[in-house]
């Protein structure tokens, strides 16, 4: 037999294996009252004006809330809360929407997927909407009353570009080359002590106001990473206290795969991801941005050479912060030659001052944003380097991808 046969085999195997055992542990826990409060966990969305698409997760119990006073034991209490979560399979739900409703069931791993065709129309200036995600089976604890709330977002029909970011080393220093260090800082900061790669804050706020200065409407800004949902809230927690632009965030599972590793890989879940997008919103140009470390310049890549002839009018700019060693340039700069025999930009940017000079030149911001990026890189290099000296903790340290600036390579 095929070694490919023996891996679907083993796969089949290994999924009823952890399908049984989060039954059973479900079951148990219903039976010795261990059930807490069962919630729905809605994680932003977007609508196209045709349909609207939000997902989410239901779960026992939640994580202990973050606080200014946090010591490290906290953030492993969070820790072991977010990858110890109780998820809720075969739950039913049901999901509303503007006097819509639809009933929904959670799959083996707590999550559901609510997809309406119409939805809200995309307007003047880009919105956000309210769904409602009920739990109606397991019944809620009596002081709750099983709804939750998820956000949806609808850009403006007049936005001139739709933005993906990746999120592990594009805006906030993971180490996602070091599997050690990334998990050191991924999972024993919480966002208030997690810091974003200076400037990062003030250049994609310029992206979403735009070359017009807030006088057309704002461009919608969407986050793709390979963390698990796990995680999702620090995400969420870590741009609000940072004032980054929000935008739906689509993380992956890390369950098993017929190839017996976890989750969807870096790059299959971007890609997907990216394409679903461009698909969904054909009127709108792309601005890509992610790092070198790991796959992000093969992904966008592909997406480049997927697209053909379309490629220079669906891509306005690719921009690639440089984290990576002289070896792994050497393959970058291979994929910028490519990307630019199909007329698109993409730019090895050692610093976000040096993308934000390359994104006014090209009519993505405005030039005077520049200069307030640039003194917000200044500003939150000293406040990383201070917190460092207080705290001690590894997301202080001058990253190796915001280096001293210097041309962008292209």
């Amino acid at each position: 037999m095929a070694a490919s046969e023996w891996r679907k085999i083993l796969h089949r195997v290994a999924e009823n294996v952890e399908k049984e055992f989060d039954q059973r542990a479900y079951r148990i826990r219903e039976k010795r009252g261990w059930r807490g409060g069962v919630r729905a966990y809605p994680y932003r969305g977007y609508a196209t004006g045709e349909r609207l698409f939000i997902t989410g997760r239901v779960l026992q119990g939640q994580t202990r809330p973050e606080s200014d006073r946090d010591l490290l034991w906290h953030d492993l209490v969070r820790l072991f809360q977010r990858f110890e979560s109780d998820e809720v399979p075969g739950a039913r739900l049901l999901a509303r929407y503007g006097g819509q409703e639809r009933e929904l069931v959670s799959d083996d791993e707590g999550y559901f997927v609510f997809e309406l065709p119409g939805g809200p129309s995309r307007g003047e200036i880009l919105e956000w909407h309210d769904v409602e995600v009920e739990v109606v089976d397991p019944e809620p604890a009596a002081r709750d009353s099983g709804v939750s709330v998820g956000r949806l977002m609808t850009p403006a029909a007049g936005a001139d570009v739709a933005i993906v970011s990746d999120l592990d080393d594009t805006v906030v220093e993971t180490g996602a080359t070091d599997k050690l260090r990334m998990a050191r800082t991924v999972f024993l900061n919480n966002s208030r002590t997690r810091t974003p790669f200076p400037g990062v804050s003030a250049f994609y706020r310029a992206l979403e106001i735009g070359p017009a200065g807030g006088e057309r409407p704002r461009n919608p800004i969407f986050y793709v990473s390979s963390s698990p949902w796990n995680i999702y809230d620090l995400f969420v927690d870590f741009m609000k206290h940072q004032e980054i632009p929000r935008g739906p965030i689509f993380l992956r599972d890390f369950g098993l795969t017929p190839d017996l590793s976890y989750g969807a890989s870096h790059e299959d879940h971007k890609l997907a991801r990216i394409r679903q997008l461009m698909a969904d919103f054909p009127d709108l140009p792309f601005v890509l941005i992610g790092d070198s470390g790991q796959r992000d310049p093969e992904v966008y890549a592909e997406v480049i050479e997927g697209l053909g002839e379309a490629a220079a009018e669906r891509v306005r700019a690719v921009y690639l912060r440089d984290v990576s060693d002289d070896p792994r340039d050497g393959e970058v700069r291979n994929l910028i030659a490519e990307a630019e025999n199909h007329g698109v930009v993409m730019a090895l940017v050692p610093d976000t001052v040096t993308a934000a000079r390359h994104a006014a030149d090209h009519g993505l911001i405005a030039p005077e944003a520049v200069t307030e990026v640039a003194e917000d890189r200044a500003r939150e290099k000293i406040e990383g380097d201070l917190l460092s000296r207080l705290v001690g903790r590894p997301w202080g340290r001058r990253p190796a991808g915001d280096r001293d600036e210097e041309p962008a390579r292209t």
